[in-house]
């Protein structure tokens, strides 16, 4: 109570908060303790998601050249091609830190990338941390606002309830920085409005003002540079309150140096850091722009409807009630002290960007993910507003704030390691207006790994498949935004396959078998598979489909006149692995055995005359045995027997090219096509 009444007499606080009842306060003590074991068990045996591998590929390309790119995006001189849409809108900062503390643990070199197991588990630890110092953060903001640790306990509680933070805090490496960046400055302006303890000597309030400013500025704009509206939004509020209250503070400017100091510092650092982005002057707009022109389905609903159907439904009824309750207390009172200030930066950071996007109508694929730097914010009003409940209706309200943390905790537990799977008793009660958000309960694809312990050791897995016009899974994975050459490749491949910490590739490209394994981690039926295994979880009463592997037969596309073959992405759907090129490539390569296929809605022999150039004397297979080649001016023509084996469906013609003929793949050999051609019988 002692520490309640320090806090009315404040000077950021001309407020008196309500004081939350013990039981309520050791409870969310034991919410934040459940929340923090499964954030770093979770880390620790979670799978390997999907955007990770991306973000492993772009700091292998970042050390290599020091472009934080994909390699398809890259032209052979190591220089962004002329059609990447995104060069400005990823920063090395996080992958940087969690690469230092590979090297630091043996994994990797300085030089070198790993995508080993032991590196994985590194990279997720090192995000478990940095969402650790993000809600530590977080509870900063609610002791300041709020003057006692009692209010702080429960909004780290609170946060940790949120299953979506507590389960991208596990693994996303490109979200949950963001948000603890962003946290990170907000605190720091938030600090700039308090008073030093020891006024005579205010050194070390400066200092913790700019380390906070520094590192939030290094982790938010070092990893998505498109932010800088939020943070500029946040440092215009601080200048908005220092202005209001010039003429009756001294020295009303002062507390500005700090933070300007740090943006100075951190605008230094990434400069040295990554100077093919950040000293580039149209970084901040381009960063912008490419952010906002993602590809979609763009809905107004979006937006409402993920909020509506993956935040806590209670907590963001309390949260709302709440915090429109201390809205109207503050339009009576229409003062602007420092305590408002610093309420306005939380809600700056929970509401602006998240409205801009809604406003835009931005197609949000991922959920809340696209906007998870909000939730440490949002985590805060919500405290904020059942503080205000608390104040009239105390005892509903202490209930109602205990049963909004424990019911999300339970679900997350039952769903652990895939928290973010949660929804609310909205979702499972049907609610699905037009154009809303909807979302497989893993997206992420984290549960690959608990799936693969079930796999033939000797088989082609495909990660999350595209199907077809009629839901048979092809032997392509679903694009997502990577390489359209990893679309074709094995789970397992090294680099980019989400499997290949734990399971070798299954097979090579030389031979192209007639079934596949197929992991979904879609509800929907799967036509003309067998099942082999499934991850299930409980959500409340709901048993949940995580994910489930099916063994395939290969369904290639029909063919319906000549196919282009490029490094944009043209023919990529006949595509069964191997090959290699760059976005702006009028062909696609093979240095090794790559294969194409479809399907011929016809029996019969025919001809194929495959368009393309060699060095050397490449060997062709049909249908993995050796075919008839008639080498002509521009390529090849391929004689396709009626009576070849079948590979899958009926009908398949599986066209295997192997520049190398069994030599060593160093040599040099290389195949490159550019069109395939049915010319007849």
């Amino acid at each position: 109570m002692q520490e309640q009444d320090r806090s009315a007499t404040s000077p950021t606080n001309d407020h008196r908060w309500p004081v939350p009842p013990v039981w309520l306060v050791w409870f969310a003590g034991a919410i934040t303790l459940t929340g923090l074991t499964l954030l770093i068990t979770g880390a620790i045996r979670t799978g390997v998601t999907v955007d990770e591998t991306f973000h492993t590929a772009r700091l292998h390309n970042y050390l290599t050249h020091g472009w934080y790119l994909l390699d398809d995006d890259l032209t052979t001189h190591g220089n962004p091609g002329t059609w990447v849409e995104d060069r400005y809108v990823y920063g090395p900062i996080t992958a940087l830190l969690a690469h230092l503390a590979n090297t630091l643990t043996g994994n990797e070199t300085w030089t070198t990338v790993s995508t080993t197991a032991n590196a994985y588990l590194i990279r997720h630890l090192t995000i478990a941390t940095i969402a650790i110092a993000g809600t530590t953060a977080t509870a900063a903001i609610t002791r300041i606002i709020t003057g006692t640790w009692r209010w702080a306990l429960i909004t780290t509680a609170i946060l940790l309830s949120l299953p979506m933070w507590t389960g991208h805090a596990m693994f996303n490496i490109k979200d949950i920085p963001v948000a603890t960046g962003y946290t990170l400055f907000t605190l720091a302006c938030i600090h700039t409005l308090t008073h030093p303890r020891t006024p005579h000597h205010p050194w070390r309030h400066h200092l913790t003002t700019a380390t906070l400013a520094y590192t939030g500025i290094l982790l938010t704009l070092g990893t998505r540079p498109a932010l800088w509206p939020g943070l500029g939004a946040t440092g215009a509020l601080l200048v908005l309150h220092l202005t209001l209250h010039r003429t009756t503070t001294p020295h009303p400017w002062r507390p500005l140096t700090p933070p300007l100091v740090a943006t100075a510092l951190a605008l230094t650092t990434l400069a040295l850091t990554y100077p093919n982005l950040y000293t580039n002057p149209h970084w901040l707009l381009d960063s912008a722009t490419e952010s906002a022109g993602y590809r979609g389905t763009n809905s107004w609903w979006m937006l409402p409807s993920a909020v509506v159907m993956t935040v806590p439904l209670l907590l963001l009824v309390l949260g709302v009630v709440g915090t429109l309750a201390g809205l109207a207390a503050w339009l009576r009172q229409r003062d602007w002290s420092a305590r408002h200030a610093q309420v306005a930066m939380v809600a700056a950071q929970a509401l602006l960007l998240p409205t801009l996007v809604w406003l835009q109508a931005a197609p949000i694929s991922g959920g809340l993910r696209h906007v998870l730097f909000a939730a440490p914010a949002v985590a805060v009003l919500i405290t904020l507003g059942c503080a205000h409940l608390l104040r009239s209706r105390p005892k509903w309200t202490a209930s109602l704030i205990g049963l909004g943390m424990v019911a999300p905790m339970i679900v997350s537990v039952q769903l652990f390691p895939y928290a973010y799977a949660y929804q609310n008793v909205l979702a499972s009660s049907g609610f699905d207006p037009p154009g809303s958000f909807s979302l497989p309960p893993d997206d992420y694809r984290a549960s690959m790994r608990e799936v693969a312990r079930a796999l033939p050791a000797d088989a082609f897995v495909v990660c999350s498949p595209d199907v077809d016009e009629v839901g048979r899974p092809l032997r392509m994975v679903a694009f997502g935004g990577q390489s359209w050459f990893d679309l074709a490749q094995d789970c397992a491949h090294p680099g980019t396959g989400q499997l290949a910490p734990w399971r070798d590739a299954g097979s090579s490209y030389e031979r192209v078998e007639g079934e596949f394994i197929a992991v979904v981690v879609k509800e929907h039926p799967v036509r003309g598979c067998t099942e082999l295994a499934r991850v299930t979880r409980h959500r409340l009463a709901e048993r949940v489909r995580i994910a489930t592997a099916w063994r395939c037969p290969l369904v290639l596309p029909t063919y319906a006149g000549p196919v282009a073959l490029d490094g944009a992405g043209n023919g990529a759907e006949t595509l069964l692995g191997g090959w290699s090129g760059t976005g702006g490539d009028g062909w696609i390569t093979a240095t090794g055995p790559a294969s194409l296929g479809f399907h011929l809605p016809y029996d019969g022999g025919v001809r194929v005359m495959v368009t393309g150039t060699a060095e050397g004397a490449p060997t062709f297979r049909i249908n993995n045995e050796p075919a008839a080649v008639t080498p002509v001016a521009d390529g090849w023509i391929l004689e396709v027997p009626g009576d070849r084996p079948e590979v899958g469906m009926a009908g398949n013609v599986v066209i295997t090219v192997d520049p190398t003929h069994g030599a060593d793949p160093s040599a040099g050999d290389q195949v490159r096509l550019t069109r395939v051609e049915v010319i007849g019988g």
